[in-house]
């Protein structure tokens, strides 16, 4: 009897081509293991204990609303996930011996794990694919994490989410988007059994609520931020950035390098990350945002600046040299493509998607930066503020992202990651400062303004692994409800784990005593 034909593979709607950075950090994802893989843990509070069933369908309600989550790259394409594909969500009960650290505790080991596990292990990429190249499962993927039976309820510590998320389809915004729309479908499915309950009961059935508009994908960046020079631009920009690659070392001859771990330079397979996490209270955050207002900056560039003290004081980049009267210590910074968007590019506060730029700030690192940090949080501020200089780096990732993702790009990357000399340094360390979480604030207080009566996200720990790139560490900042959570990643033997716990500590410190 003749074997069946395969199924066909179902007609798939395209969305769009793939912008050039995007194609870029799903190549930089395969290539080099986790690198620009997201990994957002909440912690979500209840003042009743939340079950698996509720928080799987609440991550199915919030992919719904959002085309990001709904969308496969085939080729060089965005296309519409089948309806059949339905979100990933695994599900773990905390031990017993893990649970006086915390579900959230037990949720940020295991979302390191995760990343940790690289493209081959539970969260592959490329993903299983039919015959035809669709993959069949999503890029992305959830973790739940619940206490034990048994166990006493927290209501601050009730549950923890996590949403891991490749950086092609999202950035560190989306996650207060998502974790926004999180809120909400928990929020919308507590009302429908608080409606059905009160039917049941004999009371007449409340209106339905409106239904939530979905947020589509938006343009890609090139296409919300084009090079200048119309159809050279994109040529002229790559021989810019070449120009600029050999002209480096000449430029910043006054930046002081990171100091060499001990050993031989480490391969890319023998790199590893790790993640630690700080939570700076509320009290403290609001005297430090007074402060950074007082001396003419911003919370984000004060966290610049106390970032480079800290790498200075633990050790992490060389020492001044003698004699040299200003020397500076480079930090990479995000730039969140949304704000300054034009008005009719799609993009918007809401929007999920890989909208960022990225700029290297050289900050002014002095004797004097140990006592008073706000000469150099000033310094950041007339950097990255200056007119123009926003839309020039978004302009400039696009292209990069361009050149990156072509064939002479990925073997340049390749070489530099993989080079003795640069010890996997391809990018100094980093500052990705979210900020406020306003959407998810915004969703807490519709809860509160309701009564109180379903869970909210207290606190959001980001992280992106990046370990076989290379990049030595990063710091990433997201403030929920005034509480700043803060996670450095870390790459080893690079940047070994007791210096990044030093670095860690001595960011907060200093937060503390400028404010």
């Amino acid at each position: 009897m003749a074997a069946k034909p395969p199924a066909p593979t179902p007609a798939l709607t395209p969305r769009r081509p793939m912008g050039g950075t995007e194609r870029f950090m799903r190549a930089s994802e395969r290539d080099y293991g986790s690198t620009f893989r997201i990994a957002a843990v909440l912690t979500l509070a209840s003042a009743t204990p939340l079950a698996a069933a509720d928080l799987t369908a609440a991550v199915a309600a919030v992919a719904a609303r959002h085309d990001a989550l709904r969308t496969l790259a085939v080729g060089d394409t965005f296309v519409e996930a089948p309806p059949t594909l339905a979100p990933c969500v695994d599900v773990a009960v905390v031990s017993p011996g893990s649970m006086a650290a915390g579900v959230t505790a037990a949720a940020f080991d295991a979302a390191q794990a995760v990343l940790a596990g690289g493209v081959g292990g539970a969260w592959a990429n490329p993903p299983p694919a039919a015959p035809g190249g669709v993959p069949t499962v999503l890029p992305w993927r959830a973790g739940v994490f619940l206490p034990p039976p048994g166990a006493p309820h927290n209501a601050a510590d009730a549950a923890a989410l996590v949403w891991y998320t490749p950086h092609y389809l999202s950035d560190g915004t989306s996650i207060d988007a998502l974790a926004a729309a999180t809120v909400d479908a928990l929020a919308a499915a507590a009302a429908a059994v608080a409606a059905a309950a009160a039917v049941a009961a004999g009371g007449a059935s409340p209106p339905p609520p409106p239904p939530l508009a979905v947020v589509p994908l938006a343009p890609p960046l090139g296409a919300v931020y084009p090079s200048p020079g119309g159809p050279l631009g994109v040529p002229l920009g790559m021989a810019r950035f070449l120009a600029m690659e050999a002209l480096t070392p000449l430029l910043t001859w006054n930046r002081r390098r990171l100091a060499a771990p001990r050993g031989p330079p480490a391969k890319p397979a023998d790199r590893s990350s790790t993640a630690r996490d700080a939570l700076v209270p509320a009290a403290v955050v609001r005297r430090f945002a007074a402060a950074a207002k007082a001396a003419g900056t911003t919370v984000g560039c004060a966290l610049v600046a106390a970032t480079a003290a800290a790498l200075d004081a633990v050790g992490v980049v060389a020492p001044a040299p003698a004699g040299r009267r200003r020397s500076t210590v480079a930090i990479d910074v995000p730039i969140n493509a949304r704000v300054g968007a034009p008005a009719a590019s799609g993009l918007h506060p809401t929007t999920v998607g890989c909208y960022v730029g990225s700029a290297v700030v050289d900050v002014p690192v002095t004797a004097a930066t140990a006592d008073d940090l706000w000469p150099a949080a000033v310094a950041v501020f007339g950097t990255v503020h200056t007119a123009g200089y926003r839309r020039f780096q978004a302009e400039s990732f696009g292209v990069l992202g361009e050149f990156l993702s072509t064939g002479l790009g990925r073997s340049m990357l390749g070489a530099k990651v993989a080079s003795p000399s640069e010890q996997g340094r391809l990018m100094p360390p980093g500052v990705s400062n979210v900020g406020r979480c306003t959407l998810t604030d915004a969703a807490n207080a519709r809860v509160a303004d309701g009564g109180g009566g379903s869970p909210t996200v207290t606190a959001v720990r980001l992280m992106d692994w990046e370990a076989t790139m290379g990049a030595p560490l990063i710091l990433y900042s997201c403030t929920v409800g005034g509480d700043m959570a803060l996670v450095l990643t870390a790459v080893q033997p690079l940047v070994p784990t007791a210096t990044a716990d030093a670095v860690l500590a001595e960011v907060v410190r200093r937060m503390e005593a400028a404010a």
